[in-house]
């Protein structure tokens, strides 16, 4: 899970787990996991351009061709960023699960 393959699946699943939370409030595990998983990723030092592609990316469900469109860059530099910030936060995430 705490893979770069495990975090893109996680956020390809983000707005899954919110909905799962909306329609289950009591369930506390996936509120507690959301909120460590948001926690990462505010910890994982993120530039601007790459909490940009992530966001637009990953909760908006633009493409990356769409992303790249928005921001005026390729979409080789968005799956640039895509990536490092997958790997920033999977860094984060393990630094969290250290401080346990």
């Amino acid at each position: 899970m705490f893979t770069i393959e495990g975090i893109t699946n996680i956020l390809n699943d983000w707005n899954l787990l919110h909905e799962l939370i909306d329609s289950d409030i009591d369930n506390i595990s996936a509120f507690d996991f959301v909120y460590d998983f948001e926690k990462a990723i505010n910890e994982s030092r993120l530039t601007e351009r790459q909490l940009q592609v992530v966001r637009l990316h990953f909760i908006h469900g633009y493409s990356q061709r769409e992303v790249g469109r928005l921001l005026g860059i390729s979409q080789q530099a968005i799956s640039k960023n895509i990536n490092k910030a997958t790997e920033k936060i999977v860094e984060s995430v393990w630094c969290n699960v250290r401080a346990v």
